[in-house]
């Protein structure tokens, strides 16, 4: 997720708030109302260049820069209805507050000139006072743009210093997920991450153990963003430390609930799956903190079943002390184990459909291979021709261990 934020070019206007030195161009082909309008503007207090037409005027702008220009609409060579045109298409022409001043007074004709662009319309003759109640309203409004300026470039830059650090957050989080997948003889694997935002509540990990074992885990923080990325990486700490020694899945899920609750003081919660798995028979303990469960893949039967007994309540959700249970399972030669965060079957398509379990079961039972690349790139596809368009609404994990 990059955030962005634009606004349209303006004048700069005097720095200082209690003298406002606006500058105005006043574009007149009568010598007389020129003479009368340039002396009421300077008495005024305003900056004053004029012009008898509008291609005289055109000059003056990119050189004057004006803040406001006041236009007679009929004029030789080129008209103010036409000036008005050209002024905004200029690089800072729609930050220039235009008034147009005529002796045109029907309301057709007003139309037209607000529709070419024109801030303001005002009727020949004009009154003095009324005129230079215009040029304050203008005055007033021009200011407020200003303001308006000066705090988007304050929150672009405040939004760039944010947009820094998701990018520098999303990079740690990254590097604390395997960056090589182990090599266990005998078995393949693969990984797919894929945050919704630019940090994530979603982990996993294939921990090597001393006896040979393989120590397996997928889990899911609830939420998005950098708290759950922040209690992604305590749980992660926890599982490098742990995990290597643990002998029962159980007796691991207790303590890390109980050091979530003694560490974490949002609040926030965490499902997860946590194996041990015999690469050479392939028995694999588990147990599970209201994680999804896996789905056991056997090709050659063409049948994909969900991991029995993954029930248990999500880490830091209810209470410390909490008993989980350790179940076991074997995962025979040529079969396959699928692991994913909800993200996956929970995944939308424009009519709000979500993709479901049943669905994601079969697309994996269909397939007949023990590939985990091949099972991986098959669900993603999947999920994605299914979704369409749309983004997805969580975070998604998936972790494939294959049996050779």
């Amino acid at each position: 997720m990059v955030l962005a934020l634009a606004d349209p070019p303006i004048a700069d206007l005097e720095p200082n708030d209690d003298v406002f030195a606006m500058r105005v161009l006043v574009v007149e082909d009568d010598p007389f109302t020129l003479t009368i309008l340039n002396k009421r503007l300077v008495k005024g207090g305003y900056t004053v260049e004029t012009a008898t037409n509008g291609r005289e005027a055109l000059d003056c702008v990119a050189r004057f820069k004006p803040h406001l220009i006041l236009s007679d609409w009929m004029m030789p060579e080129m008209d103010g209805v036409e000036l008005c045109t050209r002024v905004r298409e200029l690089p800072d022409g729609p930050s220039v507050y235009f008034i147009l001043l005529t002796a045109k007074d029907k309301n057709d004709d007003k139309v037209s000139a607000l529709d070419t662009g024109a801030d303001e319309y005002l009727v020949k003759p004009c009154d003095s006072a009324e005129l230079m109640a215009r040029l304050r309203a203008a005055e007033r409004i021009l200011r407020l743009r200003q303001q308006l300026a000066s705090r988007n470039r304050e929150l672009r830059q405040a939004m760039r210093r944010i947009n820094q650090e998701l990018q520098a957050t999303s990079q740690i989080q990254r590097s604390l997920l395997p960056q090589e997948l182990p090599t266990v003889e005998g078995y393949h694997f693969a990984a797919h991450y894929q945050p919704s935002t630019e940090c994530s509540g979603d982990f996993y990990d294939l921990i090597p153990r001393p006896d040979g074992r393989l120590s397996v885990v997928i889990g899911d923080v609830s939420g998005h963003g950098t708290p759950a990325m922040v209690a992604m990486a305590m749980m992660h700490l926890l599982l490098q430390v742990e995990a290597p020694a643990a002998e029962d899945p159980a007796r691991l899920l207790h303590l890390i609930n109980n050091r979530m609750f003694q560490s974490l003081p949002t609040g926030q919660y965490c499902t997860m799956f946590f194996g041990i798995l015999d690469p050479k028979t392939g028995e694999l303990a588990y147990s599970s903190a209201g994680h999804n469960a896996p789905l056991h893949v056997c090709p050659g039967e063409r049948t994909a079943r969900f991991l029995p007994d993954c029930e248990g309540f999500p880490i830091k959700l209810v209470a410390p002390d909490l008993s989980y249970e350790t179940h076991h399972h074997q995962l025979a030669p040529g079969q396959s184990l699928v692991l994913y965060t909800d993200g996956l079957p929970e995944a939308f398509n424009r009519g709000d459909e979500a993709y479901g379990y049943d669905r994601l079961r079969d697309v994996v039972e269909t397939l007949g291979h023990n590939d985990p690349e091949l099972i991986m790139d098959a669900m993603l596809m999947d999920m994605h021709l299914f979704a369409g368009d749309r983004p997805l609404d969580d975070d998604l994990s998936l972790l494939i261990l294959s049996r050779e």
